[in-house]
C-alpha cells in the first residue's frame, strides 16, 4: 500500500509542537476568542498551523530557573524543521513544520 503514516517518536514531538502553539494561542487571545488549528502531512513531516485573533506576533522569551512559562517556543525551535508567523486579515497564523520518518503504512 501507498498511504504513509507519521512515526510514533516523530507524532510524539508534533503533538508536543501543537500542545504548546495552542496553549500561547489561546493565552493570547481574548476569552470569547476562536483558536483554529490544521495538521497537515507533507513531505518529510507534519505542518501545524494554529490561528487566533491576536495580531501580536509570537515571541521567544528568557525564562529563569524559577519561571513556569516561556519555554514553549524554544521546544517548538528545538523540535521542528522550521516555524513562524503570518499575519491574517483578523489576527495571526502561527505554523511549524515537524520533521517525521515516514514509514509505508504496512510496517
Amino acid at each position: 500500500m501507498f498511504s504513509k503514516v507519521v512515526s510514533a517518536e516523530a507524532l510524539g514531538d508534533a503533538e508536543l509542537v501543537l500542545t504548546e502553539l495552542v496553549v500561547n494561542s489561546v493565552a493570547a487571545s481574548r476569552i470569547d476568542a476562536k483558536v483554529f488549528v490544521i495538521v497537515r502531512q507533507v513531505i518529510g513531516g507534519l505542518l501545524i498551523e494554529v490561528a487566533d485573533t491576536c495580531e501580536s506576533p509570537p515571541r521567544c522569551r528568557e525564562a529563569s530557573s524559577l519561571d513556569e512559562q516561556g519555554r514553549g517556543l524554544h521546544l517548538v525551535e528545538q523540535l521542528c524543521q522550521s516555524w513562524g508567523w503570518h499575519p491574517e486579515a483578523q489576527g495571526k497564523t502561527v505554523w511549524a513544520l515537524c520533521p517525521g520518518a515516514v514509514r509505508p503504512k504496512d510496517e
